[in-house]
């Protein structure tokens, strides 16, 4: 036994065991609800760091309205995924949960029923893009046609997937693109530039587009993004688009609002403001990169509104020949002391850039263009891992 007296030291050795790690099994049990219709397209356990996938299907009891099992595993760290699918009207609608589980030796984890019930309503709304296509089912240009107001749409597709355009995708509500570091460029066969020639027209709604690279486009205005409606874009770059006929906006021309967050502008090119150029309604900017935008200004607005950490190759200012926003936490590279290509082909930022956002920042994107979660301090625009 051991005793503890009052005003008195006592000690006593142990022998600590690790229950989560090394030899042994746990059990993990698992549950599901759902509405009739459904089907199970995956449900596991991936063991993390280390290797190997557990196919929880494999021995489960279904029912119409759910199924149940339990599985005896080695003791770690794994990762529970569910995927399901409910075929509706409109379409195919995907509903996903991961976390992440804990199998302890001797003990059960558990996943009920009660933590994963899902209704029709879980059903509703988010869209999931499997096809690179420019059309059919499954594309982008797909699920923005069937998207209702308020829809989420994910990219499902690997990270770094292209999506070579024949003609520009049009949105007309509100609706979030979730964009998995997805690149939307011209296809070869696409020839012909003229002023509804963008990669994107955002004719009106309050849309938000995250971890998009619009690549290469070519218009008479608004070389990727045309906006009449009230745009945000967080983590997404924008590289090689261009003004042909001397027109504004290289990179993106807005008659709207439009809020811009932890973005990239590489080698965009117009008349008049090379990487933006706002006519109307407001233009607001949060800790952007901008870099070989060329042009009458590189961001050209009757009302622009800097919060910080925006970085260009230009002088910060309103002037002409700067940058065309000038917060006190702005800065560029002369200041610095970036010389050289601050970029490389991945638009991963140089070192010197790594720590200029000093702490997480209000509504900025936690994740970068590659899914990276930001760190603090941390570097402007899309790529968050520097060189």
């Amino acid at each position: 036994g051991f005793t503890v007296t009052a005003g008195a030291d006592a000690s006593v050795s142990l022998t600590l065991q690790p229950a989560a790690s090394g030899e042994g099994t746990g059990t993990f049990k698992y549950a599901l609800a759902y509405p009739g219709g459904t089907v199970v397209e995956s449900l596991s356990l991936t063991r993390l760091m280390g290797s190997g996938t557990i196919d929880l299907l494999d021995g489960a009891q279904t029912t119409e309205a759910g199924l149940s099992g339990e599985k005896t595993v080695g003791v770690g760290y794994y990762l529970f995924t569910v995927s399901l699918s409910l075929e509706k009207a409109d379409g195919t609608r995907i509903q996903r949960r991961a976390e992440v589980v804990h199998i302890y030796r001797d003990m059960t984890a558990e996943a009920s029923a009660v933590d994963y019930i899902f209704t029709a309503e879980h059903f509703v709304g988010d869209l999931f893009v499997i096809s690179a296509a420019d059309t059919g089912s499954g594309t982008l240009r797909d699920a923005l046609s069937k998207a209702t107001v308020g829809a989420v749409i994910h990219s499902d597709l690997p990270a770094g997937s292209v999506i070579a355009l024949e003609s520009r995708l049009e949105i007309n509500k509100d609706l979030t693109i979730e964009g998995n570091s997805l690149t939307l460029t011209r296809a070869a066969s696409w020839t012909a530039v003229h002023s509804n020639s963008q990669l994107l027209n955002i004719s009106s709604g309050t849309v938000a587009i995250r971890r998009v690279h619009f690549k290469d486009g070519q218009a008479n205005s608004g070389g990727a993004v045309m906006n009449f409606g009230d745009l945000t874009l967080e983590s997404c770059i924008f590289s090689g688009n261009q003004i042909v006929g001397g027109g504004a906006g290289g990179a993106v021309s807005t008659y709207g609002n439009l809020t811009v967050r932890g973005c990239t502008f590489y080698n965009n090119f117009a008349g008049q403001g090379g990487a933006i150029s706002s006519r109307y309604g407001t233009l607001t900017l949060s800790g952007n990169l901008f870099y070989g935008n060329t042009g009458s200004g590189l961001v050209s607005s009757n009302n622009v509104t800097s919060t910080g950490y925006n970085v260009a190759d230009k002088p910060k200012g309103t002037g002409s020949g700067q940058s065309g926003f000038d917060h006190e936490n702005d800065s560029s590279f002369t200041t610095l002391s970036i010389t050289g290509d601050p970029l490389n082909s991945g638009f991963a930022p140089v070192s010197g850039l790594g720590s200029f956002i000093p702490s997480a920042q209000a509504d900025f994107p936690a994740v970068d263009f590659n899914g990276v979660t930001r760190a603090w301090p941390g570097a402007p625009g899309a790529v968050a891992t520097v060189q």
